[in-house]
């Protein structure tokens, strides 16, 4: 199998082979136009794999090739990245671990199992109704809510204890982008959603959090399902991720329409050569 680098601008992610696999790995969109991602593909279009420094690098591979090819295909993208610091890797579970068994040794490291995620693409909207409260699109005058709900998602999700104060800059710049969404009951906010990007043909949703004290009561379920129809009025599929250790949220979607597409899991790779 050939590799070589991509540009940005190439069409590398509108193969037919990769559209198959477009939802669980629409990621790679989002990757590939960052200016500092390093991103590799076949001549035959049956590889992609893209990264950013300091994040997990995505690959995918067409199911239509052998395990042996894919094997084949794993050494020779480990012999092309050469010294590139990689610190892990993203992909449907069987080809995440096999990359991670090919690389791992010839680098001296060991990996682990970060996230277990499944994709799901709502083709058909389940708008939900009779919830209390409002969606606002979330402004300059929302930061601190917005770094303290990104907080917890750090520490609920990831396990990472962090300050509000430190998201105050993350949350600033993702309100700019005029993707956040918040959903405000009285007085309070009590659910945030963002729309994280928006590919040829879907719009991903993230961060969606729910404090404690308020989930149960359909607020993320109806802020979802708001912007849901927003990136619907503009023609986009929405799309999302969720961890599958968290079967509410899993079945909360679901009742808006989500559809599972493809299970994803996150690798992350640990130690330095000797």
């Amino acid at each position: 199998m050939k590799l070589f680098y991509f540009r940005p601008e190439d069409t590398v992610l509108e193969q037919p082979a990769f559209l198959h696999n477009e939802v669980p790995y629409n990621l790679l969109h989002r990757i590939s136009k960052s200016p500092d991602a390093t991103r590799v593909c076949s001549s035959d279009g049956q590889l992609i794999y893209a990264q950013t420094p300091n994040h997990p690098g995505w690959l995918w591979i067409s199911s239509t090739i052998s395990v042996n090819q894919k094997v084949e295909a794993v050494q020779a993208l480990i012999k092309m990245l050469g010294s590139l610091t990689v610190v892990g890797v993203s992909g449907e579970p069987k080809l995440a671990r096999l990359f991670a068994d090919q690389y791992c040794p010839l680098h001296e490291m060991t990996y682990s199992t970060r996230m277990e995620m499944e994709s799901y693409a709502c083709p058909a909207l389940i708008p939900v109704k009779n919830i209390l409260g409002t969606p606002h699109l979330a402004s300059t005058e929302n930061v601190e809510i917005v770094a303290y709900f990104l907080s917890r998602i750090s520490l609920e999700i990831y396990g990472k204890s962090v300050e509000p104060e430190s998201r105050i800059e993350v949350a600033a710049n993702l309100i700019n982008t005029g993707g956040v969404y918040l959903w405000k009951q009285g007085n309070k906010y009590v659910s945030m959603a963002n729309i994280s990007h928006r590919s040829p043909r879907h719009g991903s949703i993230n961060a969606v959090y729910t404090p404690l004290d308020a989930r149960g009561k359909g607020y993320a379920s109806a802020l979802v399902s708001y912007i849901s129809q927003i990136l619907i009025d503009e023609g986009y599929i929405p799309i999302l991720y969720t961890d599958l250790s968290n079967p509410i949220s899993n079945k909360i979607y679901q009742r808006l329409g989500y559809t599972d597409r493809g299970k994803i899991h996150q690798i992350v790779f640990r130690g330095t050569k000797s």
